[in-house]
């Protein structure tokens, strides 16, 4: 186990001369070092940090950019996801969704409630992520404006198993919103909430992917990055032997933003593979290669848990 000072791990974020060429990289690759080595130091649960992802929304992905309709669908084998939002709010893309997902299934677990306290504990949730979501208008418009597409958002599912039996079931993440678009109106500890509802609070309850929050923070600026980090701690948790997804299965679940062509299809080989590199910084034990084929998996030591085992 490595076990570098507090202030080796501050000097290596400021990019400090002394520490010669690792110094020079780029700042966010040098938070992504510095956090792996804590990583290293003890788990998640030891440091507090041990955060949950809805299982379902880990295996299909959310848009990353703005879309033209309001409804979207993702396919991962069986799997397939469908989202739909009113006209009038749109549906939820990019970063953030993910980041609230991360919060509200981090709280539920915790809770064992659906009722969600948005003023303190997503703000305080946020911050420690480093994220100011009211440091600044646009910000805090941003921020609100994810928060309400999400959780206006409607969710179906479709699950086909190997008998061909189907099973449909859908869903909106919340009953009630409750939330003041200008942070001075929040006076009241209760002011802005949420309610889960019944249907999601029991598909979080039933089964979340367990995430280290530290790899979140790190990852925060990339929707794709999050999505491979919480789609391989998922799937290398139950990975029995070496199994080979090719690019075309993973361009279903994570290439919307990808045309259907030879360079669309080469763009998504490209920026995944960049992706992904970022992400096995943060969990160095998954056995995970890239070629011409696709991605080749290798059981490999637990992302969560590691440290106790």
């Amino acid at each position: 186990m490595i076990h570098e000072s507090d202030d080796f791990l501050q000097r290596l974020i400021d990019g400090d001369p002394s520490l010669g060429l690792i110094a020079t990289a780029p700042a966010p690759r040098r938070k992504r070092f510095a956090t792996a080595l804590l990583m290293e130091r003890e788990s998640a649960q030891e440091a507090g940090v041990l955060g949950y992802q809805a299982r379902l929304l880990v295996q299909c992905s959310l848009p990353y950019r703005q879309q033209p309709t309001n409804e979207w669908t993702r396919r991962n084998g069986g799997i397939t996801l469908t989202l739909m939002a009113p006209s009038a709010i749109g549906l939820p893309y990019g970063a953030y969704p993910r980041l609230i997902l991360t919060w509200a299934t981090t709280e539920a677990v915790r809770t064992q409630s659906r009722v969600l306290d948005i003023h303190q504990s997503l703000t305080r949730f946020m911050a420690n992520l480093g994220i100011a979501p009211h440091a600044n208008g646009r910000e805090i418009r941003r921020f609100k404006e994810q928060t309400r597409r999400l959780f206006a958002t409607t969710v179906s599912t479709s699950l086909t198993d190997d008998s061909r039996q189907v099973h449909d079931m859908g869903f909106r993440l919340s009953s009630e919103l409750r939330m003041w678009w200008e942070p001075i109106m929040e006076t009241a500890a209760d002011s802005s909430r949420i309610v889960l509802s019944h249907e999601f609070f029991q598909v979080i309850t039933d089964g979340a992917v367990p995430l280290d929050l530290r790899a979140i923070k790190a990852l925060k600026g990339s929707a794709l990055a999050l999505d491979i980090y919480s789609w391989l701690v998922h799937r290398l948790s139950y990975l029995k032997k070496p199994t080979i997804i090719p690019w075309d299965l993973l361009r279903l679940q994570f290439g919307s933003n990808y045309a259907d062509t030879k360079g669309g299809r080469y763009m998504f080989k490209k920026d995944f593979q960049e992706q992904l590199q970022e992400v096995l910084q943060l969990y160095p034990e998954a056995k995970v290669t890239a070629d011409q084929q696709g991605l080749t998996l290798v059981p490999s030591r637990l992302a969560i848990h590691r440290r106790l085992d």
